[in-house]
C-alpha cells in the first residue's frame, strides 16, 4: 500500500481519471436535481390545493387527511433526495494533490504502520481502503486519499482534508491484509 502511494505518476493518473469520470457525472446530477425540484414544486402545489379546498369547505378533514399525510411523506422523501444530490454536486470537484501532500500522507502511513497500535493500523486501513474486490487469487483494492482523521491528525489546512477522493490502483502483486 505504501508503494502504491509512492508511485506519484500512478496516483496522479488515477486522480485525473477520477476527475474526468466526475466531470461526466455532474450534468447528470444537475438534471436529476432539477427533476426533483420540479417534483417538489408539484407536490407542494398539490398540498396547497387540498388546504384551499378544506378552507373553502369543499373538502372534509376526513377526506383530506390521508392524502395530505401521503403528500407530506412524499415531500419529505423528495427533500431528502434533493439534499443528497446537492451534497454530491458540491463534492464533485477533486482537490489539487501536491507532491508535498502525497509525501506527508506516505510518511504518516509509514509511521502508523511501524509504530502504531493495532487499533491505529486498523483505523488507517479504514481511512485509506474503500473496498477490496477478490477475483480468484488476486485482490484489487480501491483507495482514497484520507480526510484528516488517522493519517492527518492535525489536518493540513488543505482542500484534501475536507474532501475524500476515491481512486482505483491495482498493485500487480495484490494486497495482503495485515494480521493483528
Amino acid at each position: 500500500m505504501l508503494g502504491t502511494f509512492a508511485d506519484t505518476r500512478l496516483v496522479e493518473a488515477a486522480l485525473e481519471k477520477a476527475q474526468a469520470e466526475r466531470a461526466t457525472m455532474r450534468p447528470k446530477l444537475e438534471k436529476q436535481r432539477a427533476a426533483v425540484a420540479s417534483e417538489i414544486t408539484r407536490t407542494e402545489q398539490a398540498v396547497k390545493r387540498y388546504q384551499v379546498a378544506f378552507e373553502t369547505g369543499t373538502l372534509s378533514a376526513a377526506a383530506m387527511a390521508p392524502r395530505i399525510r401521503e403528500l407530506t411523506e412524499q415531500l419529505d422523501g423528495l427533500q431528502g433526495a434533493a439534499e443528497e444530490l446537492d451534497t454530491k454536486i458540491a463534492e464533485d470537484s477533486i482537490p489539487r494533490v501536491t507532491q508535498d501532500l502525497l509525501a506527508e500522507i506516505r510518511s504518516r502511513m509509514g509511521e502508523v504502520h511501524k509504530l502504531g497500535s493495532p487499533t491505529e493500523r486498523k483505523a488507517m486501513l479504514k481511512e485509506v481502503v474503500v473496498e477490496l474486490r477478490v477475483k480468484r487469487t488476486t485482490i484489487y483494492p480501491t483507495y482514497k486519499l484520507p480526510r484528516s482523521t488517522v493519517l492527518m491528525p492535525g489536518g493540513l489546512g488543505d482542500p484534501v482534508s475536507t474532501n475524500s477522493v476515491s481512486f482505483r490502483l491495482v498493485d500487480p502483486r495484490g494486497f495482503e491484509p495485515l494480521t493483528f
